[in-house]
């Protein structure tokens, strides 16, 4: 009840950014070597590719966890692949996640974000929901763009100075 009750206040909670110079890509690559024992438990893949033009000023620790909760996600969907793009597109890096899971229904889709909304039996629904909020209040984003039978795809936009 107390962790359920701190990631619900984090939620509630409006954030400034903290600002560090960090190259995006460095930051993709770090979360999957974090998170690489969970991969491999799990047999999945995960390949990195993109250019996010070097080093600039972002918040690297709401575009951390944004990264982390999507890829955990996509493990426990049952990926067996997992596709990170990392792009910049002037103020923002794009960082699209697309993994061959067994997809989300429209239903999913729709609620992904809204709090206490999971498919998990032992989820709290509030990962996503908290991740979205965070980047947002920072000036990004966090998206479904797209999802099908046979997979999911989530951009995470964080700006950059």
């Amino acid at each position: 009840l107390e962790r359920l009750t701190g990631r619900y206040l984090e939620l509630s909670r409006g954030r400034r950014a903290e600002l560090s110079p960090a190259d995006p890509l460095e930051i993709v690559r770090d979360v999957v070597r974090v998170e690489e024992a969970a991969f491999a438990r799990e047999d999945v893949v995960v390949q990195v590719s993109g250019d996010a033009g070097g080093v600039g000023e972002l918040d690297v620790d709401a575009a951390r966890r944004a990264l982390r909760n999507v890829l955990l996600n996509a493990v426990e969907a049952g990926a067996g692949t997992v596709h990170i793009a990392v792009n910049r597109d002037g103020p923002i890096v794009r960082i699209t996640v697309e993994d061959d899971g067994p997809g989300m229904t429209q239903t999913a889709v729709s609620q992904a974000f809204d709090p206490f909304f999971t498919t998990k039996t032992q989820g709290t629904g509030l990962g996503l929901a908290i991740s979205r909020q965070e980047l947002e209040d920072v000036g990004g984003d966090l998206r479904c763009d797209a999802t099908s039978a046979s997979g999911s795809t989530f951009s995470i936009d964080v700006p950059v100075v």
